[in-house]
């Protein structure tokens, strides 16, 4: 199993059998924001971290905890100050 998280959430979107929108509705934001969640061009906030912690806890590969998307944050800073892409 792939363990980034974006990764994870698409997986956890098909499972459920959820639209981008039905994921907004119970995340609690926009589906443009899911979208971007989803191709991995946008990090969720702490908020909806914890929403797609909550909402996967019941996933049979999940929970994604809302520290894993920590992880990427940290990791992308990592790569701009050394100046590599990731």
């Amino acid at each position: 199993m792939d363990h980034d998280p974006h990764v994870r959430f698409a997986a956890f979107l098909e499972w459920k059998g959820w639209t981008q929108a039905d994921a907004a509705d119970a995340l609690g934001c926009s589906a443009a924001f899911v979208s971007m969640i989803f191709r991995a061009t946008k990090l969720p906030g702490r908020r909806v971290a914890n929403a797609i912690e909550r909402e996967t806890s019941e996933w049979p590969d999940g929970p994604i905890r809302a520290t894993e998307w920590d992880v990427v944050e940290l990791r992308r800073r990592d790569l701009a100050a050394t100046g590599t892409e990731g």
